[in-house]
């Protein structure tokens, strides 16, 4: 756990550099197995992920996640199913999804109320709802959720199937089963009443009125419905949840011995040659094993982690979270260059004196000083002179995405030897004197 604890805090300093806002959530190990595990996300509207953290207790996790964070609490039961049962009108305040698994040998019903009450330290209102996607998936792993007409599809599969039989005088295949599930909140009244509707909704019964449909009510009765903005954090009980689009970029695991144990991948420790197996869980610590005299020594499986960052994912995600209509924004610490200098023709010679103070040490003289600058640290910097107007290239730094403009034009002649510094991804103009152009921007590279 030590050796997990450092990779964690190494990635944390690591996405920090960015200077873009990050979360760390709890996430599901997966088929890769183990017991804990942590996703690294950027904040960026077009994320594919759903990260869920507290605004009170700063819980943080995945919406995979989310679904172990909720087991043992209800969501407003008792006033929601109340709220059901009162109502005559019970098929307005609930609504179904349907999904079927890829060959077509199930069909699934889930049925949830249309809205919920939502209780926290903000105070008890309702809010609208939609099937979580995790929480079917895991009671039902064969369902194709990407199928997007699954009536349709259900049954165009099973009138061919039913038809190639016919003519070939084959045994009928085995029989398709419709299951329907209900979510916790739904009352005993309206599952009654609702048992047969999707049969007769859509014509299920005659259909398959040659043959029967397996049907079956599941006697699970879930927590059907996805999380959402201002519900109730699981962890504290009296803040509010929020919800981001994120992309993920990095995951550490911690593995323990999943591999190793199996594997017999173990090592011998060297806290003592005198130590022995004694049939004991390998976790014991090295002060309460035993001595015996025994020439065999004691054995314990290695603990393994894994660890992985997407380095193109990273480029992408960052280009897309801070690109604007001008062009790219980059991060000082994955830029092309820190800083370019953009000049007119008269001005090449000042152009020239701020690109060695910024590199290194150089002597800058104006009308009225002569300032020594010595960096402690090279700003990368680079200096464009190519045959091109200062309009052209003003507008291809913005494009490339440099976190520095420094401009040197006609208000450079006009304000006595003055140049522009522009940072555009902190929304900043500023007209500098040379002798204070590489103490400026750096302060402003700190925070880029």
């Amino acid at each position: 756990m030590k050796t997990y604890n450092r990779v964690r805090h190494a990635y944390n300093a690591f996405f920090t550099e960015f200077k873009i806002p990050f979360l760390v959530a709890e996430a599901d190990s997966g088929d890769i197995g183990g017991d804990l595990s942590h996703e690294y996300h950027f904040i960026t509207p077009n994320g594919e992920d759903n990260i869920i953290s507290c605004i009170s207790c700063g819980f943080v996790t995945n919406e995979e996640m989310m679904r172990d964070s909720l087991d043992g609490t209800e969501r407003g039961k008792e006033s929601d199913k109340s709220k059901l049962e009162s109502d005559d009108r019970q098929d307005r305040k609930c609504q179904s999804w349907i999904g079927i698994s890829k060959d077509c040998t199930l069909m699934v019903e889930a049925v949830f109320p249309t809205e919920i009450s939502v209780s926290n330290g903000s105070g008890t209102g309702f809010r609208s709802t939609e099937l979580d996607p995790y929480a079917i998936k895991s009671l039902f792993p064969d369902l194709d959720l990407g199928i997007e007409h699954p009536i349709k599809t259900f049954i165009d599969f099973w009138g061919s199937a039913r038809g190639a039989n016919a003519k070939s005088a084959k045994e009928a295949p085995r029989l398709p089963s419709l299951v329907q599930v209900f979510d916790y909140r739904i009352s005993e009244v309206y599952i009654a009443k609702h048992t047969t509707a999707i049969e007769n909704t859509y014509s299920l019964s005659d259909f398959f009125s040659d043959a029967g449909l397996a049907q079956n009510t599941s006697d699970a009765s879930p927590d059907l419905i996805r999380i959402g903005e201002q519900d109730p954090c699981p962890k504290c009980q009296k803040g509010a949840l929020k919800i981001q689009k994120a992309v993920e970029l990095g995951h550490t695991f911690y593995l323990g011995n999943r591999y190793s144990k199996p594997l017999e991948a173990t090592i011998t420790p060297n806290h003592g040659a005198d130590l022995v197996h004694d049939n004991r869980e390998n976790t014991a610590s090295p002060s309460t094993l035993k001595t015996e005299t025994s020439n065999k020594p004691y054995r314990i499986p290695l603990q393994m982690g894994c660890h992985g960052i997407g380095v193109s994912r990273i480029i992408a995600a960052l280009a897309d979270a801070l690109s604007d209509p001008k062009g790219l924004n980059w991060p000082r610490v994955v830029a092309p260059f820190e800083t370019v200098i953009i000049a007119t023709e008269n001005n090449k010679h000042a152009a020239l004196q701020i690109y060695d103070a910024l590199v290194g040490k150089n002597t800058i003289t104006t009308t009225t000083t002569t300032t020594n600058q010595e960096s402690e640290a090279v700003i990368d910097t680079i200096l464009d002179d190519r045959e091109k107007s200062l309009a052209w290239k003003l507008k291809d730094a913005d494009l490339i995405g440099y976190p520095v403009v420094i401009v040197l034009g006609k208000k450079f002649e006009a304000q006595a030897g003055k140049c522009e510094v522009v940072v555009r991804r902190l929304g900043i103009r500023e007209m500098v004197a040379l002798e204070d152009v590489r103490e400026v921007v750096g302060g402003y590279l700190a925070k880029l």
